[in-house]
């Protein structure tokens, strides 16, 4: 028996709203699970690495100078204190420089003998650290990659050719790629501003930019 047009219509409408309503029904709980009391959104899944005492490994270079440029060497360690913050209590660089053609062309050509250049011979600084973004990716389908982004602040001192100390600071971000659960490689780039202390006006500025790799103990 075949039902009227009318009453197939409504039917229809009837088991369309109750499929939608069930399927919100299903949906309301899974998602408030992600929120807390306050409204607040959690991630789903947690970190897959979690990071303790941290010791670094790293060689970079320091480019910015028109005069020489410097091939770096950096040890440094860092304390975790959570997923989201953490002192990198250490750093040390020492910089092994090379000038460029510039200072021979200044000489030869144009007659010009610079002087009292300063180079960078080494420097210590100590940085907080904060990690906002973590995340994964999936390379070629086959494995998953597990990564961080974070930025840094932090004081900083140097020595120079030249005499006298400098006093400064530097801000940066860096990025980390999680190789297991104990080593993991790490990209920092950081921009560094020193004044030398016994002459007020000489200043120099730093673009410091390393790759390294690091040990996480637990």
């Amino acid at each position: 028996m075949q039902l009227p047009l009318r009453c197939r219509r409504r039917l229809r409408v009837g088991l369309t709203a109750g499929l939608v309503a069930g399927i919100l029904a299903t949906a309301a709980p899974a998602a408030a699970d992600e929120f807390d009391e306050g409204g607040t959104l959690y991630a789903i899944q947690k970190r897959q690495h979690a990071l303790g005492h941290e010791f670094t490994l790293a060689i970079g270079t320091v480019p910015l100078d028109a005069f020489y440029k410097g091939l770096t060497g950096t040890f440094s360690y860092t304390y975790h204190f959570n997923d989201s913050w953490a002192w990198e209590i250490v750093g040390f660089t020492y910089s092994s420089n090379f000038w460029t053609g510039l200072k021979d062309e200044l000489e030869q050509q144009w007659k010009v003998k610079p002087v009292n250049i300063p180079e960078l011979n080494y420097m210590g600084d100590s940085n907080l650290l904060w990690k906002p973004l973590y995340g994964k990716l999936a390379y070629f389908n086959r494995a998953l990659i597990y990564g961080e982004f974070f930025f840094t602040l932090g004081p900083a001192i140097a020595k120079y050719t030249t005499p006298g100390a400098y006093l400064g600071g530097n801000a940066g971000i860096g990025f980390r790629v999680h190789l297991s659960k104990y080593f993991s490689t790490r990209l920092d780039i950081r921009y560094y501003r020193f004044q030398r202390l016994d002459k007020i006006g000489d200043s120099d500025d730093v673009l410091f930019i390393q790759l390294g790799l690091s040990l996480n103990i637990h």
